[in-house]
């Protein structure tokens, strides 16, 4: 068990503190580089799940108190955010398919018929204007979907493993005490996030590339910070593996 003076433990998440965390390091450029290169591999996999690795770590460091100390992104050590980041990927899709499966039909018909609906009451002008009514609900929908994911691939990063990160317990309580803390940074970091990419790309284009792996380590901080959050505020905490623990206390 770790002993370490929690004071500076945050209340509330920063997604400015998080979008600037990269930069902490006196080697901000490479880690840039470095997760930029994982941002634009992220369509063979490889890159997501060395970003949910390296997330993985930030979050066994920061459970640690070591939050002042940057981490560097180790490519020597690529293996190891392979290894660690393949249980909250596979969660990930597992979550992915099941919300698919489980709201698509069910959507699809809520659309459908109240197009229909709407035709019948309106007329053409009706079944024209269906997306405006039903685009916000999806949006909605969407939303409280990927929040609700969260809990359980943040278990997945923690105890690194894959049937123990789908306890729906743990999940309705963490979803119960960070939702609106989740929905509000949230947004806000969507907001930075797309102005960083679109300053990336009046620059020639060529500062795309960083600003994309400026938002993913972002990313990897906001869910550092918010399992740090749902701690402060009497959550049950993860049972991390023995290996996290061990590293945990090496990092």
């Amino acid at each position: 068990m770790i002993n370490a003076d929690n004071s500076s433990v945050p209340t509330s998440s920063s997604p400015v503190a998080a979008l600037r965390y990269i930069f902490n390091s006196p080697n901000w450029i490479m880690n840039v580089v470095w997760m930029s290169l994982a941002a634009l591999s992220s369509g063979i996999f490889v890159g997501q799940i060395a970003a949910l690795g390296y997330g993985t770590e930030l979050i066994q460091r920061n459970a640690a108190f070591r939050r002042s100390e940057s981490m560097d992104v180790d490519i020597d050590r690529l293996g190891d955010y392979i290894s660690k980041g393949i249980w909250p990927y596979l969660v990930h899709l597992a979550i992915g398919f099941l919300f698919s499966i489980l709201l698509a039909l069910p959507l699809a018909g809520i659309f459908v018929f109240g197009a229909l609906g709407l035709g019948a009451a309106a007329g053409e002008a009706g079944i024209a204007f269906a997306p405006l009514f039903f685009i916000p609900i999806a949006l909605a929908i969407s939303t409280v979907l990927s929040i609700a994911s969260i809990p359980f691939i943040l278990r997945s990063m923690v105890c690194q493993d894959f049937l123990p990160a789908f306890d729906v317990g743990w999940a309705l309580e963490f979803v119960s005490k960070m939702f609106w803390e989740i929905l509000v940074s949230g947004i806000i970091f969507g907001i930075l996030s797309m102005a960083i990419l679109f300053a990336g790309l009046l620059l020639c284009g060529v500062g795309y590339f960083p600003a994309c792996g400026i938002v993913l380590a972002g990313a990897m901080h906001m869910l550092a910070q918010w399992y740090e959050i749902f701690l402060s505020r009497g959550g049950t905490p993860i049972p991390p593996s023995d290996s996290s623990i061990v590293e945990a206390s090496i990092l």
